[in-house]
């Protein structure tokens, strides 16, 4: 839940909302990244960040002038 946040919400959920309410302080705050990291390794996920680049070819290919 907490990387699916980050990666589709604009307002992703914070470190403190899932230690509080949704872990119930049952893991420690260490815990939690480091199984997302696990998580993420173990699917072979690569992470990409949006870069100017990609969003003035993406608007250009809009504008039919790429």
């Amino acid at each position: 839940m907490f990387m699916a946040s980050k990666y589709e919400e604009i307002y992703p959920l914070k470190l403190n909302t899932i230690y509080d309410k949704i872990c119930r302080k049952k893991f420690s705050k260490k815990e939690v990244i480091d199984m997302e990291q696990q998580i993420l390794s173990t699917l072979e996920f690569e992470l990409q960040l949006t870069t100017c680049y990609d969003i003035i070819r993406h608007n250009l290919g809009i504008a039919n002038l790429m």
